[in-house]
C-alpha cells in the first residue's frame, strides 16, 4: 500500500466489514505514521505464520492473513509491528539495527515471549518483549466496543463512501443512521 487511494480503498473494506470509526482513524495513523518515516506497508494474505512481519533492512511491515481477517488483531498487530518501526527508527531506519525503546514490560508480555520466543537470541526477546508489552497496553477501540455492526450499516457506509463521503466520517455517519432506519423498517 503506497498511495492514499490504496489507503482509503483499504479504510472503506475494514468500515464495510464492521470496524468502529474510532478503529479507522487508528489504523490510518499507524499506517501514515509508517509512511511518514519512509516504511512500506505490505498486505499479504498469503502471510500465515504471523500475523504481521517489520523487515529492519527493507523498512517494510507486512500484515498477514490472521491478522487481516480480524479488526481487533489486525489493529494490535498494528501497534505491536509500529513498536518495531521505532526500535529500527532508534538505530537509524537505514540499517538493520534495532534497539529497545525503554517502555515498561507487562506480564502478558513475558508470556507471549516464554511461549513463542524461546528459541530466540537475547536481543531479539527483549524487542519481543517491548513489543508484546505495549501491544497489550494500548487501548484498541475495536475490543473496547465489541459491537456487531448490521448489514444495513454496512450498506450504508459504503453508499456514503461511494457518494464522496470521508470513510472514517461515513463509517461513523452509518453507525448513527443505521438504528433509525432499522426501526423504520422494522
Amino acid at each position: 500500500m503506497k498511495t492514499s487511494a490504496e489507503l482509503d480503498e483499504f479504510l472503506i473494506s475494514l468500515g464495510a466489514s464492521g470496524m468502529s470509526a474510532e478503529g479507522l482513524s487508528t489504523i490510518e495513523s499507524y499506517i501514515r505514521a509508517c509512511w511518514d518515516k519512509g516504511v512500506e506497508i505490505v498486505l499479504d494474505p498469503s502471510l500465515q505464520g504471523a500475523y504481521g512481519t517489520y523487515n529492519p533492512e527493507t523498512n517494510i511491515l507486512t500484515i498477514g492473513a490472521p491478522a487481516l481477517s480480524d479488526n481487533i488483531q489486525l489493529i494490535e498487530t498494528f501497534e505491536h509491528e509500529f513498536i518495531h518501526v521505532l526500535q529500527d527508527e532508534i538505530d537509524g531506519l537505514h540499517n538493520s539495527s534495532m534497539s529497545p525503546l525503554g517502555l515498561p514490560v507487562n506480564a502478558e508480555g513475558f508470556q507471549a515471549v516464554s511461549s513463542a520466543y524461546t528459541t530466540t537470541d537475547p536481543s531479539t526477546q527483549a524487542l519481543e518483549l517491548e513489543a508484546h508489552s505495549t501491544e497489550h497496553a494500548l487501548d484498541n477501540p475495536e475490543s473496547i466496543l465489541m459491537r456487531a455492526v448490521s448489514p444495513i450499516e454496512q450498506q450504508l457506509a459504503v453508499s456514503y463512501v461511494a457518494e464522496g463521503l470521508d470513510p472514517l466520517e461515513a463509517s461513523l455517519q452509518a453507525s448513527m443512521d443505521a438504528p433509525l432506519l432499522e426501526s423504520l423498517l422494522g
